[in-house]
């Protein structure tokens, strides 16, 4: 089976791309999943994690840092022994987001209730539409407690659907990549809700992969 490929992309930064991308990773894993992970962004921020994780085989990585070459990567990725594949793209550079997008299957577009967020989400949506591409909203830094929330999930709703799932604002996510963790497995209560979010985003990430492969 070919591998399946979810983009995280944004034009905005600072709206958890590399975080979601790394916890998503691990949950695969954790199921038994093989995972390839692409990081495109300049920085470097998910390959310093994979890094700091010790270089583990699974998830694997590889970089990225050129918009023509990546579509040739994923597609060589997707041909070998993974069994999914998860991009990292940075923001403004619509060159290279553009070309995770083509290569994918699923478009996350991680968003905070700001906005500017929302502001910021047009490019990425209208290039997932060009290309006919399945994709949604996430999320992330969210509180259940702030007014604007509500509003936000509105306004994206007008321009393409808004998973459920959302990532709820804990420091665990932060502290983790310090240590090529995910929040997920940081030890006591603090990993408790993450685990779940991180858990039940996957799940809907797997069935939006899976929808999009047979509506191919």
């Amino acid at each position: 089976m070919t591998a399946r490929t979810t983009a995280l992309a944004a034009a905005k930064g600072g709206v958890a791309k590399s975080t979601i991308a790394s916890a998503l990773a691990v949950q695969a894993v954790s199921e038994g999943a093989r995972v390839a992970l692409v990081d495109a962004e300049p920085q470097a921020s998910l390959g310093l994690w994979w890094e700091r994780r010790g270089e583990p085989d699974n998830p694997g990585m590889f970089t990225v840092d050129d918009d023509r070459g990546l579509g040739r990567a994923v597609a060589k990725l997707r041909a070998g022994p993974w069994d999914y594949v998860i991009v990292d793209t940075p923001p403004a550079m619509m060159d290279r987001i553009e070309a995770a997008i083509r290569a994918a299957d699923v478009v996350l577009i991680p968003v905070r209730a700001s906005i500017f967020d929302v502001e910021a989400i047009a490019p990425v949506a209208e290039v997932c539409k060009d290309y006919g591409k399945t994709y949604a909203f996430v999320l992330s830094h969210a509180d259940p407690k702030w007014r604007l929330l509500p509003a936000t999930i509105d306004a994206l709703s007008d321009c393409g659907p808004v998973l459920a799932e959302q990532l709820r604002y804990n420091q665990a996510y932060a502290t983790a990549l310090t240590v090529g963790k995910t929040a997920a497995e940081m030890s006591g209560r603090v990993a408790a809700e993450p685990r779940a979010e991180i858990a039940a985003l996957w799940e809907a990430v797997k069935k939006l992969a899976t929808a999009a492969v047979k509506a191919r």
